[in-house]
């Protein structure tokens, strides 16, 4: 008999047919045993950007576990290329012949998609998998900002373009080479400059080539040197031949902000003051983080990628350039990523913080930071982190096919960082057996672990930190 509750996963409500009377044994029954599910009214929403593979799950119903929905996720990667699938195009644009055989393949292997009106489920994954690809193949050039050059760790000057995936090295200008750091503003500009131009280090810059040693003067010479590493760069979704080309920085100073905001206010009206708060309010809703694409570390490349302002509104709210700067340094790159640090409980915000005494923060700062910290843990304490893909940067797609266990998974997506999931799968584990045979490793095995394929995998501070903590026993 089918079960006499539908379910509608896109209001989130569950409706009880009038004419039947159920008892506790059929309220438990599984979606498995409906006849059809329709697809949600937003299906197609369901594989757009603003859209999160959590909510896809979600609207596939109770019965698809993590396990068993990273295993659909798995299959259909899989199958799509063997069935001759066109990787570059949605359902609705594939040969019909080659669609049918991989619908056929998902049934065998999931028979309960038969219980979908359309085998909807299926279409959904396929095309959100696919406007995924799509969207990383062609993201273009963003705003960023760049950490602070430090006069003390100043060593090797920066690569040529080659080193930055150029074919034409010769051919590119100093404009579009790319910088190991960048000013977030004037003022802060000069200082740099000054403190990266003194003593010994410094005059160690002449001995390279007349491109690095002569740059152009729009061009701070502190920013040819490569700062700490970890903190180069790889510009996500780009033709190779133009990797490293820099988009002009396009981000105010808070003085100009500030300045700014106060001239509106003194000349603008209650109506029209009013009408710009309400334009404020509509536009912080618009940027939820379920609706932002988040810009990610490729732990292979091991340099951060554009992030574009939007993505940073909480963080500038919050520190000071100074403290911006440091955080870039160490992989700490957008909202999300405090959201991620500011997840963790307090004695492993503290331990983190002050690993990066004295090498990027002194005490006192290190302290403010943490006072900032602890409340915004405090207001976000129950608020769910976004999910998303576990992803490498699309050069390094095709030879790093990501499979993380997923007991692994549910921790990485539990606390945000997913990013970190490559990292794990080529360290070895590649099991949920052998994932928790390294959570029971000594602490300073596991760090042994990371350290011996830093040659091979370069994750961020922050992203060892959050790998370390998923590897715990207490994670």
């Amino acid at each position: 008999m089918p079960h006499p509750a539908a379910v509608h996963w896109d209001l989130f409500i569950q409706v009880d047919s009038p004419n039947s009377k159920l008892n506790h044994s059929d309220e438990s029954a599984s979606l498995s045993g409906m006849s059809t599910i329709p697809p949600p009214r937003n299906l197609s929403n369901l594989w757009k950007r603003s859209s999160t593979i959590f909510d896809l799950r979600q609207a596939m119903g109770a019965d698809w576990d993590e396990n068993a929905f990273h295993n659909f996720r798995k299959h259909v990667q899989s199958s799509a290329e063997t069935s001759g699938l066109d990787m570059n195009q949605v359902k609705e644009h594939q040969d019909e012949a080659k669609w049918l055989e991989f619908e056929n393949k998902a049934l065998v292997e999931f028979p309960q998609l038969e219980h979908y009106e359309n085998h909807w489920p299926l279409t959904a994954y396929f095309n959100k998998w696919i406007t995924n690809r799509q969207h990383h193949a062609r993201r273009p050039d963003a705003p960023f900002f760049s950490p602070p050059v430090d006069r003390t760790r100043i060593r090797n000057p920066s690569p040529r373009a080659e080193k930055w995936g150029s074919d034409d090295s010769d051919s590119t200008s100093e404009d579009e080479r790319p910088l190991s750091s960048q000013v977030l503003h004037k003022a802060a500009g000069k200082r740099r400059i000054k403190d990266a131009g003194d003593g010994p280090s410094a005059k160690r810059l002449a001995t390279t080539s007349a491109k690095d040693a002569e740059p152009k003067d729009d061009v701070p010479k502190a920013t040819t040197c490569t700062p700490l590493a970890g903190s180069k760069r790889y510009y996500i979704g780009q033709n190779p031949n133009t990797i490293g080309r820099l988009a002009k920085p396009a981000l105010p100073s808070k003085a100009a902000v500030a300045q700014q905001s106060e001239d509106e206010s003194d000349s603008d009206s209650d109506s029209s003051k009013r009408d710009r708060q309400s334009t404020q309010s509509n536009r912080a809703e618009s940027l939820e983080p379920s609706a932002i694409e988040w810009p990610f570390w490729c732990v292979f490349c091991g340099r951060a990628p554009p992030v574009p302002e939007r993505c940073t509104q909480k963080l500038r709210r919050l520190f000071d350039d100074e403290v911006l700067g440091v955080f870039v340094t160490i992989g700490i790159l957008h909202d999300l990523h405090l959201r991620v640090l500011a997840a963790l409980n307090e004695s492993q915000r503290q331990t983190f913080l002050l690993s990066l005494v004295p090498g990027h923060l002194n005490q006192f700062k290190a302290g403010e930071i943490a006072e900032v910290l602890d409340v915004y843990a405090a207001e976000h304490a129950e608020k769910k982190l976004p999910g998303g893909e576990i992803e490498v940067c699309p050069r390094h797609q095709p030879q790093h096919t990501v499979d993380v266990p997923s007991e692994l998974l549910l921790i990485l997506e539990a606390r945000g960082m997913e990013e970190v999931g490559p990292a794990a799968v080529f360290l070895g584990i590649e099991s949920n057996a052998q994932f928790q045979a390294v959570r029971n490793f000594k602490p300073e095995t596991k760090q042994k672990m990371i350290f011996d394929n830093m040659k091979e995998i370069k994750p961020s501070s922050f992203q060892k930190l959050m790998l370390e903590v998923a590897l715990s026993p207490a994670s």
